[in-house]
């Protein structure tokens, strides 16, 4: 059973940090707007996304180009930055428009997707040509003397909407035997959207809808991805719907042939935070049994039971710095 208490976070004491800039976009090859975060690998070398600037071929000019995948390899004190692929979008078929990071693999490439792009052309009647892909990273089988070689791109899977859904974006995982979880932000069986799985046989990967998302009673669009925990549970938000119509926190639970959609949260305008563009983190459990507050401003109940961390929100409360909301299992 998972329990759901509330953290307060005041605005911290003031701290000597250093900040340092590991680099500075120039909206030209290396890219533009890198819309989310980085993943680190043992080296401690960087890898992340731009949605926009690298290549203005084809029609990624009508979005000041199709986006880029980069390394920031750690070299002494520093980082140096190193292009690994720019998308070139419709008609090439190779994605256009990242809005999640890359992760590894079981492999060790690094596996993502494009928001737009792909095989589709016009039929999800997006800004950009294309519904969206899944693809894979690696460098190149023989070695490149030119410090700007591009890395060899695989598509998973070409979204074709409406009803796979399209737009995916946000964060995507693995489970232990190598499958593959993510979200598309529109369209599917329901019309707002969906939680996929893609299961790898041989050199191609299958599409099972995990859940389409109906927008009233169980959330829309969602736009941060998923996680999973160690059970193989998935975990994930939707920006709008609900029933408090401002989005929902939602688990997944294999169940039989099918999945379970379980709802952690709904969210509300007037309390509790709303509009979430982010997803879940799955946190390790923890034995703490500090006391808390018996009542916050939300007016939502606390309890002081072991917890694990699995989001946040942006506040509706403008007097609070954060509220991160935590579904713990009660015993």
């Amino acid at each position: 059973m998972l329990g759901l208490a509330v953290t307060i976070t005041a605005a911290p004491a003031a701290q000597a940090q250093t900040f340092q800039v590991l680099h500075n976009f120039t909206n030209g090859l290396d890219g533009a707007n890198p819309y989310t975060g980085l993943t680190m690998d043992r080296a401690g070398n960087l890898y992340g996304t731009a949605e926009h600037g690298g290549s203005q071929a084809n029609d990624c000019h009508i979005v000041n180009g199709c986006g880029t995948v980069f390394e920031l390899a750690h070299q002494g004190a520093g980082f140096i930055f190193r292009p690994l692929y720019q998308f070139q979008g419709f008609p090439s078929g190779d994605g256009a428009n990242p809005q999640g990071r890359v992760i590894f693999g079981p492999d060790g490439a690094l596996y993502g997707t494009t928001s737009y792009g792909g095989q589709n052309g016009e039929g999800c009647g997006n800004e950009m040509p294309g519904c969206g892909i899944v693809f894979k990273l690696s460098p190149q089988p023989t070695f490149c003397k030119s410090f700007t070689c591009n890395w060899q791109e695989t598509r998973i899977y070409n979204f074709s909407g409406p009803s796979d859904g399209d737009v995916p974006r946000g964060e995507i995982a693995f489970d232990a035997a190598g499958n593959l979880y993510g979200a598309t932000e529109l369209n599917g069986p329901g019309g707002w959207g969906t939680a996929y799985e893609l299961t790898p046989a041989h050199d191609t990967w299958t599409l099972t809808i995990l859940h389409g998302f109906e927008e009233r009673l169980d959330g829309a669009n969602p736009m941060g991805g998923v996680q999973l925990d160690q059970a193989g549970n998935v975990y994930g938000t939707t920006n709008i719907g609900g029933d408090g119509e401002a989005g929902t926190a939602f688990q997944l639970v294999p169940s039989g042939s099918g999945w379970t959609l379980n709802i952690l949260t709904d969210f509300n305008y007037n309390s509790g935070g709303f509009a979430l563009l982010a997803g879940l983190i799955v946190g390790p459990e923890t034995t703490s049994t500090a006391p808390l507050p018996t009542e916050v401003p939300t007016g939502l109940p606390m309890s002081s039971v072991p917890r694990t961390v699995v989001g946040s929100t942006t506040p509706s409360m403008p007097f609070l710095t954060s509220i991160a909301v935590e579904w713990a299992p009660t015993w």
